[in-house]
């Protein structure tokens, strides 16, 4: 199943994360999410994902965003903030992306939320309209390079 072959297809020595960190990550990742909705931080283009994370990481990002809203969907209303079972592959992700790429929680998180946003924007409204922040309609995209604030500047 999906969650037994994840860490090894990522490639990496991965032990469990730690509770505290993974939770901080988390809400991090949450909180970019808003962000980007809100338009205080612009949603990282798909082909710029695909650089920075590389195509094994990327796709497996993607797959990561369909498992967790195949999970979000069999639970009532907000899926993914009431199901550990949706968190924890986010979780994990991260975490694994943190590590190969050498990426600070602000640059992964706000990867992750990206990600998470181009593929669910339209199958998950309910977490989409939970978010705090306000959203114009449309999200902008940006490519990694064009972006030249420190916090997010791979």
């Amino acid at each position: 199943d999906f969650e037994s072959h994840f860490p090894l297809e990522i490639g990496a020595q991965l032990l469990t994360p730690d509770v505290d960190w993974s939770n901080d990550l988390f809400r991090e990742f949450l909180f970019q999410c808003g962000q980007i909705k809100a338009k205080k931080k612009k949603l990282i283009a798909s082909d710029s994902l695909q650089i920075t994370l590389g195509q094994t990481l990327y796709q497996i990002g993607n797959r990561v965003c369909d498992r967790v809203e195949e999970i979000a969907k069999g639970v009532p209303g907000d899926g993914l903030l009431k199901s550990q079972g949706a968190k924890d592959p986010i979780k994990i992700f991260m975490w694994a992306v943190r590590k190969k790429k050498s990426l600070s929680i602000l640059e992964t998180s706000h990867i992750m939320a990206s990600l998470f946003l181009l593929k669910t924007k339209d199958s998950l409204p309910e977490f989409w309209s939970s978010i705090k922040g306000e959203s114009t309609g449309s999200t902008s995209e940006y490519s990694l390079d064009q972006d030249h604030s420190p916090e997010v500047a791979l």
